[in-house]
């Protein structure tokens, strides 16, 4: 508690500090203010107006953190809890106040995600971090528009073709044998834009059995005519990794391979009063994963002289009897559509999604699904199972001078009943032009299903539960925004919030005390409450369209329940605390050879402490390099400076000091 009150006070001293040093150095009322949309919701929104605690991550912010994953990216922002299971964003989990891996939703330009084999596939994106438009996180819970899944928070991500012809070619390097290649080719016509992406990343490990490789490629493309805007993309992953203690530390050497392939097409219309999207998207992820690592370094298939069988054997270790590989490959495909009406009582607007998901598999589900189903003479997919969800959401948003006031009717049906979720947002707005201060308040419901893993896996001492039945929460939110603008693109943004979840249900991965098996259980109820408090400096005009910035933010959560008598893999084991300062800084820019350069540096310190663990710090920064009017780009970036040890997710040892350097070239037709 010590901790929590020292920095929420320097932050509320700092605000008072910018706010004096502002004044004085600032005394015209002529300011610009930078608009941003929010689209993840029921009516697009300036983010400054916004009723909920909402982040905004654009294109040029991701360019400059060179991250070579969107969990490192954001990994910055308050409230977010970027836990991996391997480097290079080979897989990781996310989690959004507190909340699981499995309690967040994923948007892909006005679709969302899902992953009903388990929630530790949601990442598995299918593009890299620098064909990313822009990035928008609502923390709090959201499943009453945005849909199942939004429990704890939603992440909405926006891709693309580029408006311009261009090639883009990127090579980078780094310790533990790390390297990437990547190349990205814009072009078409005005209305008609075309974007092929292919990179490949791969890296050695930083201990035993942690190497991969990892490919991405997409194409993307939209047409705009006069009945409307279509845009179709199609994109995969395939990854390959080493998976040292990922999922357990009784079998530790463990190996993975994954497979992604995602395809959209979407049409938008939009007139004087209505906007309309309709997308229809389909998802295939396909999943082999080995409890024993089966390679020439690892285990080895032999003939037991004995027993005459096929058995695996690395030295004087024998997998046991019971052991045989995972293969799974679900399949998600449905339709999704929107419609916003703007009237004279404000914003109406309508969301339906109809989806089927479905898994097949050697291990999850039932044999007497799988009969019928798509891979009925498959020898190894024998199980399956599957469900159709619907759902509808209905808003409306009234806009009054200074306030603002939403209301959110859903529903979601499947096979296991449906359910109501309601919601409430509003707004009120204090001050004008210059300083503005905005109240917000926020209260809904949202629902989650078990995953098919939670339900029916059974292998290496876990147990699913075929009983479990859908979390549910109810989610409030009140918080104090306050804005700044100054002349010259200068501006001072300070949020604070708190926030309440009261848990109904939640699905767990436990250990009963006396007890080897893990099982998959439903917990009592539990209240998370918590704390979000961010201060952010910012002059976007420092040179052109960037400029230094200072954000330090702190956030923190409490339970009020503990592991008592079971120990907690995912519910109860949260970050409980964080405090992050990030700072990017714009150097002057000057000539090298008649050619434009300029350089900036980012630097990024974060303080955790989990629940039941001691606390870390970790440091990490970047000095990038621009030439020839931008066209060539080049950095080195440092992850972990101190080279703290860090242990993540159970015994997952992540990497120490890991530097990585790069060039990116482009070229414009």
């Amino acid at each position: 508690m010590t901790m929590k009150i020292r920095l929420t006070s320097t932050i509320y001293i700092l605000v008072g500090f910018a706010s004096n040093l502002f004044s004085q150095t600032s005394s015209s009322s002529t300011f610009e203010i930078e608009e941003v949309v929010i689209s993840a919701g029921p009516t697009k929104i300036n983010v400054e107006e916004s009723p909920r605690s909402i982040s905004v991550i654009k294109a040029q912010e991701i360019i400059q953190s060179e991250a070579v994953s969107v969990g490192e990216i954001l990994e910055t922002l308050p409230g977010i809890d970027y836990r991996q299971r391997g480097p290079i964003g080979i897989q990781a989990d996310l989690s959004i106040r507190g909340g699981s891996f499995e309690q967040n939703a994923l948007i892909l330009n006005g679709v969302r995600v899902s992953a009903p084999q388990t929630g530790h596939h949601l990442m598995d994106l299918t593009f890299d971090p620098e064909d990313i438009k822009r990035i928008e996180v609502v923390r709090g819970g959201t499943a009453p528009y945005i849909g199942m899944g939004a429990f704890s928070g939603a992440i909405n991500i926006l891709t693309g073709p580029g408006d311009s012809d261009s090639f883009l070619g990127t090579i980078e390097a780094g310790g533990n044998g790390y390297s990437r290649i990547k190349a990205r080719l814009d072009f078409g016509k005005e209305k008609y834009r075309q974007r092929i992406a292919l990179s490949n990343a791969k890296t050695n490990g930083h201990i035993e059995n942690t190497d991969a490789t990892m490919m991405i490629g997409s194409y993307s493309s939209y047409l705009e005519t006069d009945f409307g805007l279509f845009k179709f993309e199609l994109s995969f992953a395939d990854k390959k990794f080493g998976a040292q203690n990922f999922y357990t530390s009784t079998y530790p050497t463990q190996y993975e391979e994954t497979q992604t392939y995602r395809g959209q097409l979407s049409w938008e219309k939009s007139t004087k009063n209505i906007d309309l999207f309709v997308a229809m998207h389909t998802r295939i992820h396909d999943d082999m994963f080995e409890l024993y690592r089966i390679d020439e370094d690892y285990y080895q298939s032999t003939i037991d002289s004995i027993s005459n069988n096929e058995i695996l054997i690395m030295g004087n270790d024998t997998a046991p009897s019971w052991y045989t590989p995972n293969y799974h490959k679900s399949l998600t495909s449905g339709l999704v559509a929107n419609a916003l009406y703007k009237n004279k009582l404000g914003y109406t607007s309508l969301r339906i999604d109809a989806r089927n998901e479905s898994v097949y598999s050697n291990l999850l589900g039932t044999q007497e699904w799988a009969e019928d189903g798509l891979f009925q003479n498959d020898s190894i997919l024998t199980n399956g199972d599957g469900r159709f969800n619907t759902e509808l959401a209905l808003s409306h948003t009234f806009q009054k001078n200074k306030f603002s006031l939403s209301m959110t009717s859903g529903m979601f049906n499947s096979t296991y009943g449906t359910y109501l979720l309601p919601a409430v947002n509003t707004t009120f707005k204090v001050g004008e032009n210059q300083m503005l201060s905005y109240l917000f308040a926020s209260a809904n419901r949202s629902v989650r299903l078990p995953s098919y893993t939670d339900l029916y896996y059974k292998i290496g001492g876990a147990q699913g539960s075929q009983d479990l039945l859908p979390e549910l929460s109810n989610n409030y939110e009140i918080g104090y925004r306050w804005i700044y603008n100054l002349k010259s693109g200068r501006k001072i943004t300070f949020e604070n919030s708190l926030f309440r979840r009261d848990g109904e249900n939640l699905i767990d991965w436990v250990k009963f005390d006396g007890e080897e098996i893990i099982r998959a259980t439903n917990l009592r109820e539990v209240t998370f409450d918590g704390i979000e408090s961010s201060l952010t400096f910012s002059n976007t005009k420092t040179l052109g369209n960037v400029g230094n910035s200072l954000q330090v933010s702190y956030s923190a959560i409490n339970a009020s329940e503990t592991s008592s008598g079971f120990q907690s893999n995912y519910v109860l084991d949260f970050l409980r605390r964080k405090f992050d300062i990030k700072a990017l800084i714009v150097l002057p820019d000057f000539k090298i050879s008649q050619s434009d350069t300029r350089f900036d540096f980012s630097v990024r310190y974060s303080i955790q402490e989990r629940i039941n663990s001691s606390r870390v710090g970790i440091l990490s920064s970047t000095l990038s390099g621009y030439f020839n009017g931008e066209k060539t780009r080049a950095f080195i970036r440092v992850d972990n400076a101190l080279d703290a040890e860090i242990i993540d997710i159970g015994s997952i040892q992540l990497p120490g000091r890991w530097v990585r350097a790069g060039i990116t070239i482009t070229i414009d037709n």
